[in-house]
Parts: C-alpha cells; sequence; structure tokens
C-alpha cells in the first residue's frame, strides 16, 4: 500500500576510517567513537494522522466516547419442591423417612448475542465492528482488510482476535513488520498510550507517528502517517493506519472514525477478559537502522549512512561525505545559552570553525521544548548546529551536521535533513 523510491549506498572514504585514539579536531565527527566529549553540561482518541512535532502543531480531535449499558438477562425461575402428600393410613412401625433430593439451581446462560446488523453503506471488519464510508471517500474490503481512500489521504483497517492481556509491543511489532518495514526506510516515533476508558469494557489505546524517506524530496520525507492500535480487554483489537505525503494533514473523516470507535466498542465480547496493563513507552523493533541517544531518544539512519555510536549520551552515523552527531547537554540556563553551548561543541570537533551570522531561535512549541541553530565553515566543509532546548530541566541535544562543500551544497542534502526530522520528533520532553 506504500511505494518508495530506490536508493543506492555510497561507498563509505577511507578519510573518516578514525576508530580510536583522542579526539582529533578538523578530522571528521568520528572522533566522537573514541571518547566521550565532556560537555558544558487523559489521553483523547484521535483519528489524526498528523505529528505533534516540534515544528507544527494540530487541531485536537474532540472525544466523542460513547457508552452501551450493559446486557440484563432475568434470573431463572426454578420451581418449589411439591410437599409430601398427607396420608390418613396408620402408620405403626416409625420409618426413617430420608430428607429430600433438591436438585441444585442450574447455571444462568449467558445471553445469546444477536449479529450485529452493519448499516447500509458500511464496511464489514468483522467481530461486529464496522466502519461508514463518509462523503468524498470510497472503500474496498480485502482480506479482512478495509482500504479508504479520498484520493489523497489513505487509511487501511482491521480487527483481530489477540490474547487477552496481550503485551501491545507485541501486537504493533507485528504490524510493523508485515505493513511499515516493507516500505524502506521508516522514522518511527516512540510509541505511547493515548486513550483508554473502562465503558463499556476496559480498552486502551496505543499509538505512534512515521515518515518514510525519499532521497527526491528536498527535506528527504516521503509519506507521514500515524499507527493507532485499539486493544480491548477480551483481546479484540482494531488496528488504525492512515497515512499521507508529508506536506498534507489529514485523517480519517470525523463520521466514519466515530462510528468505527463506537462499534468496536460495542461489539459482543470476544474472549474471556484479562486485565489490562498500562505499558511505558517504547520503540518498535524495526528492520530500518536506528542510531539511538538513551533509551528513547535517537535518529533513524538514511541509507549510504552507518551508525558509529550511539550510547546513553551521543550518537553519530557517517557516510563517505557527510556526518551527523548528536550529544545531549545539560545545565544550559536559557535558549541562548544552550546555542552557545552547541557552538562551543563545534569549536571543539573542527579546526577553526567559521560561523555566520544567521542564528535563529524558535518560540518553545506546547511542551517548552525550543529549536535554535547557526551554520558554520571549516575548510573545505559546511555544517550546522541545530540544538533543541527543554526550558522545563535545562537539558538539550545539540544536533551537529558536516558535510564536504559549500553551504548549501550538500550532495546528502535530502538525508541529512530526513535523519534531523527523525531526531526532533523522537522526544517530547529532554530528561
Amino acid at each position: 500500500m506504500f511505494t518508495t523510491s530506490n536508493t543506492t549506498t555510497t561507498t563509505r572514504s577511507t578519510r573518516i576510517g578514525l576508530v580510536a585514539g583522542a579526539l582529533v579536531a578538523g578530522i571528521s565527527l568520528l572522533g566522537l567513537t573514541a571518547c566521550q566529549l565532556e560537555l558544558p553540561t487523559t489521553p483523547v482518541r484521535s483519528s489524526s494522522a498528523t505529528e505533534i512535532d516540534k515544528d507544527t502543531s494540530t487541531t485536537e480531535t474532540p472525544d466523542t466516547s460513547s457508552t452501551v449499558p450493559a446486557s440484563s438477562v432475568p434470573p431463572i425461575s426454578l420451581p418449589l419442591p411439591l410437599p409430601t402428600p398427607e396420608t390418613t393410613v396408620p402408620v405403626t412401625v416409625p420409618a426413617t423417612v430420608p430428607a429430600p433430593t433438591i436438585p441444585a439451581p442450574l447455571p444462568t446462560p449467558l445471553p445469546i448475542e444477536s449479529p450485529v446488523e452493519v448499516p447500509a453503506g458500511a464496511l464489514d471488519l468483522g467481530d461486529g465492528v464496522f466502519v461508514p464510508v463518509s462523503v468524498g471517500w470510497t472503500g474496498t474490503l480485502s482480506d479482512g482488510v478495509v482500504e479508504l481512500t479520498d484520493g489523497t489521504v489513505d487509511v487501511a483497517l482491521m480487527v483481530l482476535r489477540r490474547e487477552p492481556g496481550e503485551n501491545p509491543k507485541t501486537i504493533i511489532d507485528e504490524y510493523v513488520a508485515s505493513a511499515i518495514d516493507p516500505v524502506g526506510t521508516v522514522s518511527s516515533g516512540p510509541v505511547t498510550m493515548r486513550w483508554s476508558t473502562e465503558t463499556p469494557r476496559p480498552t486502551m489505546e496505543y499509538g505512534f507517528f512515521y515518515t518514510s524517506f525519499d532521497p527526491a524530496a528536498a527535506d528527504g520525507k516521503g509519506i507521514a502517517g500515524g499507527v493507532s492500535v485499539y486493544i480491548r480487554n477480551d483481546g479484540l483489537t482494531l488496528i488504525y493506519d492512515v497515512w499521507a505525503p508529508a506536506s498534507v494533514s489529514g485523517a480519517l473523516a470525523d463520521d466514519s472514525f466515530n462510528a468505527m470507535i463506537d462499534s468496536f466498542l460495542a461489539a459482543p465480547e470476544a474472549a474471556t477478559p484479562a486485565a489490562l496493563s498500562m505499558v511505558p513507552d517504547f520503540r518498535v523493533t524495526t528492520t530500518s537502522a536506528v542510531a539511538l541517544v538513551g533509551p528513547m531518544a535517537g535518529f533513524t539512519v538514511a541509507p549510504g549512512f552507518v551508525v558509529e555510536a550511539s550510547t546513553a549520551d551521543y550518537a553519530l552515523a557517517t557516510s563517505a561525505s557527510s556526518e551527523l552527531a548528536v550529544l545531549r547537554s545539560a545545565g544550559r540556563t536559557d535558549q541562548n545559552d544552550s546555542l552557545v553551548g552547541g557552538i562551543e561543541v563545534a569549536l571543539t570537533l573542527f579546526s577553526d570553525p567559521q560561523f555566520a551570522d544567521d542564528e535563529t531561535f524558535d518560540a518553545p512549541d506546547a511542551l517548552g521544548v525550543a529549536r535554535s541553530s547557526i551554520t558554520f565553515t571549516t575548510g573545505a566543509r559546511s555544517g550546522s548546529v541545530v540544538v533543541y532546548f527543554d526550558t522545563t530541566t535545562g537539558n538539550a541535544f545539540n544536533i551537529i551536521t558536516v558535510w564536504d562543500g559549500a553551504p548549501g551544497a550538500a550532495a546528502e542534502a535530502a538525508a541529512l535533513s530526513f535523519m534531523q526530522h527523525s531526531m526532533a520528533n523522537s522526544f517530547a520532553n529532554i530528561v
């Protein structure tokens, strides 16, 4: 259901073969593999495919949860035992009369579920779940998978019977392996629990956003999408995957989405329920290479790049002509000070870098994380310093990028931009 362009892996140059020894200024960011720098130190369910990232904002989808009253079955009335009839025949010898045997009460039968009536024009996902096709959309059903499109935004839906109480990561990783990994290089953000309800039965939603790599795009981004997995306590699971070109914001129409979710919540019980346990945020298991800075934050590596380092404090990926490093810092006093810290890192890594008078300072996002940047040249190479500063913790991520050639002329500009985007959308607050 996705398409992606072919990419060619560039052979690495021996110029960046440094793997041991002290940090050597003026060579490359590969010095990071040899030593660590001492740096200046209620969810709401949503139908949206738009990622809430460091550069964009989205409109909340209102919560339109519905409740379904529990079924009520009258108890079965058992007849009382008939009294022993009286007799006038005299009894001369007292007889031992055994106590009457009263049959045990019969178990109350489970209510007989009536087949769910699928409204006209809706597509049947199975197990009592359906999705109406909104005006302007077309839909198909094949092998249990519903696909909907309005010509720009695409949606895939499926309902599964999973083991009650199963770990959400198992379900999501299986979907990633079957539907996301085949796209090619894809950046996936952390999976978070987004929404939960207790009525009409316990249900949790887990989700993540993703972006595919397109070397033909100036910013390296192909399609952008989001996966939401709704899990009931009886194991019934709804997978909702929505995607579009990265420049487009879109989602399933509200009337379709809300009717689908309500039918999912009200669908007949599929198995004996098990308790749902909330799991902490996690990253998906994927075939795309990832350079992590700690357990959660990090960036997906574009084709042609190799992960040289991945630690709790820094990560590095290199190609034949470019490098991208991410370094964590702490104790910065404000946004300006955080950019100064990023400049200090560049001064340590490169021989006499010359900084341009082009620094930028973006306003903090809704979580209090502010972006700033500046560019530089060093000999025949060019680079940039991008800093994400958390105004609530004083921590920062410094993204240092350098390439062969003049400013704005990186041969792998799309790949570098894609990796910067991937890093920026791998964290919420910087802890």
